[in-house]
């Protein structure tokens, strides 16, 4: 195959340049100036153009911020209702143990409010009555057995506790059986404890120490509150201590433990609320056990229940 010469490319190329030139510019006169007439046109066309840029330089349209709408404010719910009221009047002197406990339309809150305007009365017995109440027969909350606690604490400081029991008071045994070498130390303990559930019990109740030597025991003791007529009473054993007054205390936890257990099974009382650790389980006994559920513990100490 041949070459094509150069000289001739460079001819065609030439050719087709002017060609595309002179066809494209032959029906333009560039010469003889416009007149007024295409001038004008030619302004407006500019103007209209101008007015309205070209597409590819346009920006988005800017549309105004809708205002955020305000959340409404939520409604605030109404007050719940107060508790019903309690009637004081006429109350009985002195106001038993018992009291008010066959009343179920009484909330707690009903007797904390009552316990509340009797002290303001300065009638700490019916008060403490009636923080008993929400202790022993309601179904209280948390907040409100130890509002409870704080008002029967307060009320029953203010009363003296009886001396002696009465004799017909029932006697529950504190039997203990301990090591041989350590039966003075235990006998001791067991004379003050017996001496403090008398008075948690606001000498409703007769404790008695009983102390049984056992060789078969080395570290512990065995402690049982046996209650009149009771063939198997329960009991719990605590270590030995050579500190009567940590003893003391240790009989103390064992028989608020049993004492709670044995209530538990008391359908016509409320379960008795647990203390937190570090309380006092003489505090616990004097406060968490209601003077009702005393009676309750030995049956035969339990009276007809007033309205």
């Amino acid at each position: 195959m041949r070459r094509v010469p150069v000289w001739l490319v460079i001819l065609l190329c030439i050719a087709v340049v002017a060609g595309v030139w002179i066809a494209g510019t032959q029906p333009y006169d560039f010469l003889t100036p416009p007149d007024g007439k295409t001038i004008a046109l030619a302004r407006s066309r500019a103007t209209q153009e101008l007015a309205r840029p070209s597409d590819l330089f346009a920006l988005p349209p800017v549309l105004p911020e809708a205002e955020p709408e305000e959340a409404p404010e939520p409604e605030e719910p109404p007050p719940p209702p107060p508790p019903p009221e309690i009637p004081l009047t006429d109350l009985p002197e002195p106001l038993p143990a018992n009291f008010w406990a066959n009343g179920s339309e009484f909330p707690a809150a009903s007797f904390l409010n009552a316990g509340a305007r009797l002290e303001s009365e300065s009638r700490p017995l019916a008060a403490l009555t009636a923080y008993e109440r929400v202790l022993d027969h309601t179904t209280a909350s948390e907040e409100e057995i130890q509002a409870a606690l704080r008002g029967l604490r307060l009320s029953r400081s203010k009363l003296a506790i009886p001396g002696e029991s009465e004799s017909s008071a029932p006697k529950v045994k504190l039997k203990i059986r301990t090591p041989s070498r350590w039966v003075n130390t235990t006998r001791k303990a067991a004379r003050l404890a017996a001496e403090t559930l008398a008075q948690a019990s606001f000498r409703q109740l007769k404790f008695e120490a009983w102390i049984t030597p056992d060789r078969r025991k080395a570290d512990h003791l065995t402690l049982a509150l046996e209650r009149p007529e009771e063939a198997e009473p329960a009991s719990a054993d605590i270590p030995v201590s050579a500190d009567v007054e940590e003893l003391r205390n240790q009989m103390l936890s064992a028989a608020f433990r049993i004492v709670a257990s044995s209530l538990a099974l008391d359908s016509s009382l409320a379960p008795i609320s647990q203390p937190p650790e570090g309380e006092p389980a003489e505090d616990s006994l004097s406060s968490r056990i209601t003077r009702r559920a005393w009676s309750h513990f030995v049956p035969q100490a339990t009276d007809a229940e007033n309205p």
